[in-house]
């Protein structure tokens, strides 16, 4: 699987390249991809879905994209503007570049505001029920009594929860918050069979099938190229890119081995891809198989060793969430050739230049999100094209300095936990 929970459409992107070479390498094409990141980008209004979809048809120009629009509360209707807006904006991708739809939102309203009778009949027969997805965004005890507080808990007090005002009545049996955003196994099994159900009828149109699955004709059909105009605006796209071909990827499912820098500066310690040069920081991966690197201690430094070209673009995906995260900042340092072995790592004596951005330009980031857990990705930029103020004065810090040297080999990236022991 492609995307793993909690994942935007950020995150997709930049695992495309490995897909496309994991194809390439077997003389493979991708012939349909289904694309589920409505929950996760509902929360952002920057155009990378539209950037997922520009780059599978770039690469895969015959592809079939099934896109599914959840039936989260807020995209089938619940007052939120912003949410609302970011469905249209789905919506309009999704029609410009001829992207099958799957749109549960539109039949969670059907299933409550159709005047037809058979509709009428399920919602006298359950009346103040949802049927296809939870819109009630609590769980509830057997006898009926509303949980107040989000519950993660299968089994609160020991007792069974099932999703509120949802038939069929389901029990909980997995940990995990927001009831609407994970519904139960009978809405998953909703979704399943309506993907089937839409590439079978993809499959019968495109053999021209009768209503036996009967082919009754054959037709090569033409793709159109893909469309030079865009939903958002060409500039703001550009900067929403990924890069086929990177010089270096540090990757926390793959790159588990952190080396302890603190008790050593010797040449091999700075070589190292990942090094801890102050504090706890280590690699660690949860129950879902998310990886990444970790830090408990205020003040704690890991530097990560990458490999650039002459203008240099990092793309940094972190983790966010509502329980236990922090503050970091993120500082780079440019290595040119032939020094980058010789030059001694920033340690804990120079954590204090976090503070002075005259010694050490950075960037603090935001790691704590009022809900949910989800991932965020930021681009560094060289050619200074962020829309973000920050990130563009700590960039033309390096490229200053490469403009001087011209003989730029690695950039060192810099980690430094900033939360407060009283967050």
């Amino acid at each position: 699987m492609l995307q793993e929970n909690a994942q935007l459409s950020n995150n997709v992107i930049h695992r495309l390249p490995s897909l496309i070479d994991e194809y390439r390498a077997q003389n493979k094409t991708l012939d349909a991809i289904i694309l589920n990141n409505g929950i996760a980008d509902a929360g952002s209004n920057e155009p990378w879905l539209e950037a997922v979809v520009r780059y599978l048809l770039q690469y895969f120009p015959r592809i079939v994209i099934i896109s599914i629009i959840d039936g989260i509360p807020e995209f089938v209707g619940n007052g939120n503007g912003f949410k609302q807006s970011r469905l249209q904006n789905f919506i309009t991708t999704q029609n410009h570049y001829n992207v099958t739809r799957i749109d549960f939102a539109k039949m969670c309203r059907l299933l409550r505001d159709s005047d037809e009778e058979r509709y009428k009949a399920l919602r006298e027969r359950y009346p103040d029920s949802s049927l296809l997805w939870p819109q009630v965004d609590k769980m509830m005890y057997a006898n009926g009594t509303l949980l107040e507080k989000d519950e993660a808990s299968p089994k609160p007090h020991g007792l069974p929860i099932n999703w509120a005002n949802y038939m069929p009545r389901v029990k909980k049996t997995k940990t995990a918050h927001y009831p609407t955003n994970h519904p139960p196994w009978t809405t998953h099994q909703y979704v399943a069979d309506s993907v089937l159900y839409t590439m079978m009828q993809l499959l019968k149109t495109g053999m021209e099938c009768d209503e036996n699955a009967k082919t009754i004709g054959e037709r090569r059909v033409t793709k159109p190229s893909l469309s030079e105009a865009t939903v958002a605006d060409k500039a703001e796209l550009k900067r929403f890119f990924v890069c086929q071909k990177p010089k270096d990827t540090l990757d926390a499912r793959v790159n588990n081995v952190v080396v302890n820098g603190t008790k050593s500066n010797e040449v091999n310690a700075r070589e190292a891809p990942v090094v801890v040069t102050c504090g706890d920081w280590k690699w660690i991966t949860d129950e879902r198989q998310r990886s990444g690197w970790q830090s408990e201690v205020p003040g704690s430094l890991i530097r990560f060793r990458l490999r650039v070209g002459e203008i240099p673009t990092i793309s940094l995906t972190y983790m966010t969430s509502h329980a236990f995260f922090g503050t970091f900042q993120v500082s780079f340092q440019p290595m040119f050739k032939p020094n980058s072995s010789l030059q001694e790592l920033t340690s804990c004596n120079d954590v204090s230049k976090f503070e002075n951005p005259a010694l050490l330009p950075s960037v603090q980031l935001e790691g704590r999100r009022a809900e949910f857990s989800l991932w965020e990705t930021v681009i560094f930029s060289g050619k200074l094209d962020s829309n973000d103020g920050r990130v563009n004065r700590v960039m033309k810090n390096i490229m200053n300095k490469v403009e001087e040297r011209k003989d730029i080999e690695y950039i060192d990236m810099y980690v430094k936990n900033t939360r407060s022991n009283l967050d």
